[in-house]
């Protein structure tokens, strides 16, 4: 469960940006719902999840995610919030505080180091390309010590497309990436595709990673006023 919601939580934040008029999260005063549902050669698992901006000014902008583990679920299974930094141009979240609100919700885990940075351009085009981004993190969780460095590159906008979800129909950007991570001698590839629509945030994000034995799909179900 625990490895689930770090998951689930570590997609919303990497498709995670001023308030109103972006296309990474929600306009300020509305909620949006995802569906998320992981799927693996063991089965599947469904959870939910419910992202706002809380906060923004000329400097920070806020964003609240909670993850329910059904979809009637009154309480969340994890809170977590996480600062976007506004620049001239961009938006960029330090990982290192991103990472500590995740985990730090979580129990039996000691974090020993955390790095890195992720930048979303203001200005979103076809062919827009939005850098690459390097983490490195090591925790003890539940007794064990876990070390981890990932890169995510070629992260570039490759088409402008319209996407229907539970939610309705949007005008999308298509942004692609791949994660490539090195583990416990082991490296793993992930290719992410976020479809975002300008002033609504991410409407789906779908990612495939060890050739398809792991692939996960997130919708928009709702936008709801606050």
């Amino acid at each position: 469960m625990k490895k689930a919601l770090l998951i689930l939580t570590m997609m919303l934040m990497a498709g995670s940006v001023m308030a109103q008029d972006n296309w990474f999260f929600p306009a300020q005063g509305k909620v949006n719902r995802y569906k998320t549902t992981a799927s693996t050669i063991a089965g599947s698992q469904t959870m939910y999840s419910t992202m706002e901006v809380v906060s923004a000014d000329a400097d920070k902008v806020t964003v609240a995610t909670d993850v329910y583990v059904s979809a009637d679920a009154a309480t969340p299974a994890q809170k977590t919030s996480v600062d976007y930094n506004v620049k001239d141009d961009a938006y960029v979240i330090n990982l290192k505080d991103a990472f500590a609100s995740v985990i730090g919700t979580m129990e039996d885990v000691n974090i020993s180091e955390l790095s890195g940075e992720m930048i979303y351009p203001k200005d979103l085009e076809k062919g827009k390309d939005c850098g690459n981004a390097t983490i490195k993190f090591a925790a003890k969780i539940m007794g064990m010590d876990i070390s981890m460095s990932a890169e995510i590159k070629d992260r570039t906008v490759t088409a402008a497309e319209t996407v229907e979800v539970p939610a309705g129909k949007f005008d999308c950007l298509k942004l692609e990436e791949t994660t490539v991570v090195e583990t416990m001698g082991q490296t793993i590839e992930t290719k992410t595709t976020s479809w975002m629509a300008r002033g609504v945030g991410v409407v789906k994000q779908t990612t495939d990673s060890i050739n398809g034995m792991v692939t996960t799909t997130m919708e928009l179900e709702s936008v709801k006023d606050k």
